[in-house]
């Protein structure tokens, strides 16, 4: 998440010049979004191929990674990126740097608070046929989740979790084109 943020900050103070560029307030945005992600994915290749490289020739009895490395694996890793990046994308372009960066810290707390009441919550409300143990955590939540899960199918399941990150990144879009539209930046 670190890279496209940083990308999209370093330029923040040259964006009046935005409107000398031979282009469009939505190709400049666009193009924020296309580039972090474009440079995430390949920091992410990257870091995928030095574990398989780790994992298949250096290490014998070290951490499994080869989950990793399948379309699953690599799902798995992406979704975060895209849902953090679908999040601080619209707060950069509506707030500057230090504005943006307490807004962004407020919505992850709150968020965070919000999860945790949420699987407190849920925790003490279903039903529990089950021992716990002391390495679990929130053990009712997670059988929970993972009945329903096994109910509704792995590739549902994972259907859902594409067009629901895909969906983000869309409303992620759509917002940062609004706000930067409205955003006084000089000329125009």
């Amino acid at each position: 998440m670190i890279l496209p943020v940083t990308l999209l900050l370093m330029d923040q103070k040259f964006v009046t010049l935005c409107n000398a560029l031979p282009c469009r307030r939505g190709t400049y945005v666009l193009s924020k979004y296309v580039g972090g992600l474009s440079l995430a994915s390949i920091l992410l290749a990257g870091g995928l191929f030095y574990g398989y490289v780790v994992d298949r020739f250096l290490v014998s009895n070290g951490v499994m990674l080869r989950g990793l490395f399948g379309w699953q694996g690599l799902l798995g890793l992406m979704v975060p990126i895209v849902i953090l990046n679908s999040v601080a994308f619209p707060v950069y372009f509506r707030f500057s740097k230090e504005k943006g960066s307490v807004v962004l810290m407020v919505i992850f707390i709150a968020a965070i608070i919000a999860l945790l009441v949420g699987f407190i919550v849920l925790e003490k409300t279903l039903v529990r046929d089950y021992g716990y143990s002391q390495k679990e955590v929130f053990p009712a939540v997670r059988q929970w989740v993972l009945a329903r899960g096994a109910r509704f199918g792995k590739n549902q399941l994972l259907a859902v979790i594409v067009a629901g990150t895909t969906g983000t990144l869309v409303v992620s879009i759509l917002a940062s084109l609004w706000l930067f539209g409205r955003k006084d930046i000089g000329g125009e």
